[in-house]
């Protein structure tokens, strides 16, 4: 779904407060307003990543964020430092905790303990460090995404709706939601009126 498509596109309203609904030149456009502003985040968390670990800018806390860790996840951290400062943690260790003594700035702090678990939950000596850190990426922004991203019985207003979808033309990407389920649904006007044995509108009747 292209951008150019958005000057023939007209809102006309939401199905349960989870389907909008808008119309274009010669079809109707359905679009699941969970999964499109969670597409949406998804590429936005991606590009704030980016543009963060590039310019090198982090938060360095006052107050370091300490997490108790069993033995196994202790060493196994001790051993991957530089892993988890590439994908954009910085720690250290007392006695048997670890310690985030600061997060790019893109990451929010009480979300820094999800990366270490990640981390840990999909780690395995027979996975390279490069493909575990797009996991965790991916699972994180996933996470993040769908948290805050607008709910299924959430109501929202004209304006919102043509800004959601205005954003969602400029995602890559855009047809499913970071876990696969379809985002938007084009249904033509021609296929509607077939259902009534018809092979065309009545002329000069707008919709």
């Amino acid at each position: 779904m292209k951008k150019i498509f958005f000057k023939h596109i007209r809102y006309l309203g939401n199905f349960r407060k989870t389907i909008l609904i808008f119309k274009t030149k010669n079809s109707f456009l359905l679009v699941d307003q969970h999964t499109a502003h969670e597409r949406v985040i998804f590429s936005d968390l991606k590009v704030n990543y980016n543009f963060h670990k590039k310019k090198h800018k982090y938060i360095y806390l006052i107050n370091p964020i300490r997490i108790k860790a069993h033995d196994r996840d202790f060493y196994i951290l001790k051993g991957k430092v530089s892993d988890i400062k590439d994908i954009g943690v910085n720690i250290y260790f007392e006695k048997r905790c670890v310690v985030i003594s600061s997060y790019l700035q893109c990451y929010k702090e009480n979300l820094c303990k999800k990366i270490i678990s990640l981390y840990l939950k999909h780690y395995s000596s027979l996975i390279s460090s490069c493909f575990l850190k797009s996991i965790v990426l991916k699972k994180f922004f996933e996470s993040a995404a769908c948290r805050s991203a607008v709910k299924s019985g959430d109501a929202i207003s004209e304006y919102q709706a043509l800004k959601l979808l205005n954003k969602l033309l400029s995602t890559t990407n855009n047809k499913f939601c970071p876990h696969g389920r379809l985002v938007f649904k084009f249904i033509k006007m021609s296929n509607i009126i077939k259902c009534f044995s018809r092979k065309h509108f009545t002329k000069n009747v707008k919709i």
